[in-house]
């Protein structure tokens, strides 16, 4: 019995220093966009964001002036007012349609990715956009569940869990929630 003991020890034992010495390389993650070019898709994300409101904004008929007065005291009044000005002065049917197709022509443009790169950087920059929009609610005093009617034919971005994150947040202004989903989302696949 105790050469079965001794067997099975020494069995142990060298499997055991087998599968150590054989584990795998840790997986590295997905580089598909360099800083700069996260730094660039940062700016046309915040320009995304920015004209999903205002582009939300006309269609519900809101004076351009309205607009115009909102963003005259901000920092970057200037970008803003003339993203007013373009937006309400352009036909569309959906404002999530329209921030989106800016996103990637901003990308394409600004940051100079191929359209056949930007899926990822679309996701997170979408996901940005829920995020804002959440945030939005939260600050009027809406339920959970209007942002989440609002936001629903949006799935692929998954609006739930973005919603929830805004609503259990503590977070003090718009552009900090929009920004924080987008490094979260985008981080996982940059330098």
């Amino acid at each position: 019995m105790v050469p079965t003991r001794f067997f099975f020890g020494y069995l142990l034992a060298v499997t055991s220093l087998v599968g150590c010495a054989t584990q795998p390389e840790p997986v590295k993650t997905i580089q598909l966009y360099s800083n700069k070019e996260v730094i660039q898709l940062s700016y046309c994300t915040e320009l995304a964001d920015t004209a999903y409101f205002i582009a939300s904004e006309k269609l519900k008929q809101r004076p351009k002036q309205a607009l115009i007065e909102r963003y005259a005291t901000e920092a970057s009044s200037k970008i803003k007012i003339n993203a007013v000005q373009r937006i309400y002065s352009t036909d569309f049917d959906s404002a999530w349609d329209y921030s989106v197709n800016l996103f990637g022509e901003c990308a394409q443009k600004v940051a100079e990715i191929p359209s056949q790169r930007l899926d990822i950087a679309s996701f997170c920059a979408q996901k940005a956009v829920v995020a804002g929009g959440a945030y939005d609610f939260k600050q009027s005093g809406a339920p959970k569940l209007e942002a989440y009617m609002a936001f629903a034919s949006y799935k692929p971005t998954r609006p739930y869990e973005v919603i929830d994150a805004v609503y259990d947040s503590r977070s003090t202004s718009h552009l900090n929630v929009s920004q924080n989903t987008w490094d979260h989302c985008i981080d996982v696949m940059s330098e």
